[in-house]
């Protein structure tokens, strides 16, 4: 030691391979995303696609009891993901009406990127004519 520091090394737990799990090509969220693309995608379809393709981790594991629940290990304690709800959280959704009150903004720059049509004659766009008038709110793709 060449400052005549006393230290003693530190091991750290390596939370790369659950890291890896998760964020690596073919993991969970590259597997959701895949599932949200599909037209008929479903959570229990995504859930079937990790217990196919994650087993080979050793981070990952399908609960004796239940099919459409995951466990992975994290650094701390196995946690257990139930499915349901994945796919609608996943997916880049937003209400009609807020896309229409988007559309109608007067601020131009925000008008323009949310307008999908032309211009109406009077300079206003048919966005702000429905957006007063939508009271169903429907969810809509964001278009990316």
């Amino acid at each position: 030691m060449k400052e005549g520091i006393d230290w003693t090394m530190i091991d750290f737990y390596d939370n790369q391979p659950c890291i890896d799990l998760i964020e690596s090509k073919l993991g969970i969220l590259d597997l959701l995303d895949e599932e949200c693309r599909v037209p008929k995608g479903s959570d229990r379809g995504w859930v079937e696609k990790l217990y196919d393709k994650c087993k080979k981790w050793e981070h990952f594991s399908k609960p004796r009891l239940s099919q459409t629940a995951f466990v992975v290990r994290h650094f701390a304690d196995m946690v257990e993901y139930e499915s349901a709800g994945f796919l609608d959280k996943n997916r880049d959704t937003v209400l009609e009406e807020q896309l229409n009150i988007l559309k109608a903004s007067n601020n131009d720059l925000l008008s323009d990127l949310f307008m999908e049509g032309g211009v109406e004659k009077g300079g206003k766009s048919s966005a702000s004519k429905t957006a007063a008038s939508s009271k169903k709110q429907h969810k809509k793709t964001v278009k990316k």
